[in-house]
């Protein structure tokens, strides 16, 4: 999301059904870029409370990046790190909600919540089903796979990096295709509450490149 914009109405931003960005794609390269300049090793974009276009547009930017710094580059959103937990990402429903318990309880107050379908949320009502206890479980094994990365990603020789990118591209360009031939954007996460990437957050750490790939396929 984007807040504290003080632009004209003139100012167009691209509609989220978009998989191409004119504003997000260049911002994020600057960043690589900076961060290769600077010294760093590796990157991670973690994104979150995210829309399809959005996903695809920061991971395909860091496959692209990747190849073009000689750099591992990470874009991911967070509940793909924890699919099996069983967290497949949710809009202010039982998995942002549960997260946000742990988090930053102070922020929570599920009485000012309405009722179905009234409630701007999308997934597992929050009010029956979030629990700060859930919040913990998914929040350690992201954070748990995070920290793993960003200490092996730095370290990883030309053949790990080659892996890595050959089996994010392989997965963005699934996602890419599926939407472009059914004219949906969300249409290659339809596979995903069936299993399809259970695995992906797994796969990640233990550097099984391959298998990202082949679950790719699945999508």
């Amino acid at each position: 999301g984007v807040g504290g914009l003080d632009e004209p109405h003139t100012f167009v931003m691209d509609p989220e059904d978009s998989t191409y960005s004119q504003l997000l794609r260049p911002w994020l390269e600057k960043l690589c870029m900076e961060a290769k300049r600077n010294g760093f090793h590796a990157v991670i974009l973690l994104t979150g409370h995210y829309g399809a276009a959005q996903q695809i547009v920061v991971r395909e930017t860091a496959v692209r990046m990747s190849r073009l710094l000689d750099l591992p580059i990470l874009g991911t959103p967070e509940y793909l790190l924890a699919l099996d937990e069983g967290y497949l990402g949710d809009h202010a429903a039982w998995g942002e909600t549960s997260l946000m318990m742990h988090l930053d309880p102070s922020s929570v107050d599920l009485s000012r919540l309405g009722e179905e379908p009234h409630q701007g949320v999308h997934g597992k009502d929050p009010k029956a089903f979030a629990t700060e206890e859930d919040g913990e479980r998914i929040s350690k094994v992201i954070i748990d796979r995070l920290g793993k990365l960003s200490l092996a990603m730095p370290c990883w020789d030309a053949d790990q990096k080659s892996g890595f990118i050959r089996a994010e591209e392989a997965l963005v360009s699934r996602q890419q295709f599926l939407a472009g031939r059914e004219g949906v954007v969300w249409a290659a996460w339809k596979n995903i509450e069936h299993g399809a990437l259970k695995d992906y957050g797994r796969f990640l750490v233990d550097e099984a490149f391959d298998q990202i790939r082949e679950s790719a396929s699945q999508l």
